[in-house]
């Protein structure tokens, strides 16, 4: 890192995102005090936009204020030499998105009860958020950004939600410029999606896919991209639980339904009510402690082998995962809802494909960010797109563009504005594509076809 502020030394890199780049650190004190930290260093092409900096501020104060075990503490916010850095709780571990990857790559899936302790944890951070009272006002925070990506899972067994009052800011910050969008796309609940507003709800209907996918290893919503994805979680096109042959009891699916409600007022209000059903549903003989065991001893050897060590330890705990051929079998693979079938689609959902294209085109830079898609499991058939009589295919293409605030595009000469858009529906086609900040530049010509989404991202740093 450049212009590194006093008393903190660089242990290593652990990622890089387009607004910031995290690494381990070192802080130093007097006497020989020292503590572990996760170091985050605003990308220099975010540090100079004014603005940016600004609503990053205001939300890292409304992080600080946050207190709680299940939640990422932030420790501080730095300006030095013309840089900034925010300092946060380093969790030894890893984030959920990669423990089911990495169970995924072993073809197994948590064991259903592990599966709602880990939400219950979470739901614990959503219940103070949501509640929260800073000198006697009470305040209703909203993570908005709930997703694997965010809920990191250490060592000790200890389950945490991060990037809690930041992730405004933070929705931009996962976007890759070999990789482009999507992965917290998929994690959306309809209503940011059609109105970019969110609520105590919609945190709960996210922490829903979390769930299904933590259950099942699939996305309930899942399709080939990120706009079909979106249509698919706005008209309420789900894979009902019922589709899979588990060891989990039946009577959990209408939990999980009512979590994935389309409409937010037929969901759990709050997370105290979720919380009291998902408890209900636990052994009698299970305990917290049962479940930091299990999480620890699998989180530890999950971290053995991705380093190409010894496999013994995570071998030690097969109660907790279970192989994902009893989840799918021949006869589970998930149907695939048109509009007329699905009882649980909007009356007033989208017509048409061309015109999702439209709708995705307009959703602001705000809700754009994520990793790449995981793979599906390959037990799973492709999930095709659900379609609907009458519909007119799109012979359009959507060029999707992720640049710094204030930068300046130009497509085949002409100058478009990215400031309220960052997506563009176009003619199939060649373009050529200028985009100019702060003397820096990108220039790249496009041969775009019907019906393709292409994305292109650009973060500049200082020469």
């Amino acid at each position: 890192m450049k212009a590194l502020p006093p008393s903190y030394t660089i242990v290593k890199k652990l990622g890089e995102g387009g607004m910031a780049q995290v690494c381990k650190a070192i802080k130093s004190g007097p006497n020989g005090f020292e503590k572990e930290v996760a170091l985050k260093r605003i990308l220099p092409a975010y540090a100079r936009d004014h603005a940016f900096i600004t609503m990053l501020s205001k939300e890292a104060k409304v992080h600080a204020q946050l207190h709680h075990p299940n939640i990422i503490q932030l420790y501080d916010f730095i300006e030095y030499e013309d840089q900034y850095y925010i300092v946060m709780e380093y969790v030894e571990g890893l984030n959920l998105k990669e423990w089911m990857l990495h169970n995924k790559r072993k073809g197994q899936v948590l064991e259903w009860q592990i599966c709602i302790s880990i939400i219950l944890e979470i739901l614990k951070a959503l219940s103070y958020a949501h509640h929260l009272s800073i000198d006697g006002s009470h305040q209703e925070i909203i993570h908005r950004d709930i997703s694997p990506h965010n809920i990191l899972v250490s060592v000790q067994g200890s389950v945490k939600l991060s990037d809690f009052g930041i992730a405004q800011s933070s929705l931009q910050e996962d976007i890759s410029q070999n990789n482009g969008v999507k992965g917290k796309f998929r994690y959306l609940s309809p209503e940011q999606i059609k109105t970019g507003k969110a609520y105590r709800q919609s945190d709960l209907f996210s922490l829903g896919i979390v769930f299904y996918e933590l259950l099942t290893g699939v996305h309930p919503f899942d399709a080939p991209q990120s706009f079909q994805i979106m249509k698919n979680i706005s008209e309420g096109a789900c894979m009902p639980l019922d589709q899979f042959s588990s060891s989990w009891p039946k009577s959990l699916h209408p939990i999980v339904s009512k979590m994935l409600a389309n409409n937010k007022k037929e969901r759990y209000q709050n997370a105290s009510e979720l919380s009291q059903d998902l408890i209900s549903m636990q052994d009698p003989d299970w305990s917290i402690q049962k479940s930091i065991h299990f999480i620890s001893m699998s989180l530890k050897g999950a971290l053995l082998e991705s380093k190409g060590e010894d496999k013994e330890l995570s071998e030690q705990t097969p109660i907790l995962l279970q192989n994902t051929h009893s989840v799918f079998t021949s006869q589970s693979i998930p149907k695939i809802y048109t509009h007329q079938e699905h009882t649980t689609y909007s009356k007033h959902g989208f017509r048409s494909m061309k015109l999702w294209l439209m709708i995705f085109a307009g959703i602001s830079v705000s809700l754009i960010s994520g990793f790449i898609f995981s793979k599906k499991p390959s037990s799973i058939e492709e999930r095709k797109i659900p379609t609907q009589k009458n519909s007119t295919q799109t012979k359009k293409a959507v060029l999707a563009i992720h640049a710094p605030y204030q930068a300046l595009a130009f497509l085949n000469g002409k100058k478009i504005d990215l400031s309220s858009r960052q997506a563009f529906e176009l003619n199939p086609g060649r373009y050529v594509l200028l985009i100019t900040f702060q003397n820096q530049k990108m220039l790249r010509t496009l041969d775009l076809s019907a019906n393709q989404f292409l994305d292109i991202s650009w973060s500049p740093d200082t020469p």
